[in-house]
């Protein structure tokens, strides 16, 4: 039987672009039926 990975692998690193740490640190709210992200700092 093959193993599976335990996450999901798309080929880039979870911490994307804008950076997982700073939308965790801005405690960032991300809306994704508006495309919008705010932050609550």
């Amino acid at each position: 039987m093959p193993s599976f990975p335990r996450t999901m692998n798309y080929g880039v690193d979870s911490d994307g672009i804008i950076g997982l740490d700073l939308l965790q640190q801005l405690k960032a709210v991300i809306n994704i039926d508006e495309l919008t992200l705010q932050s609550n700092s």
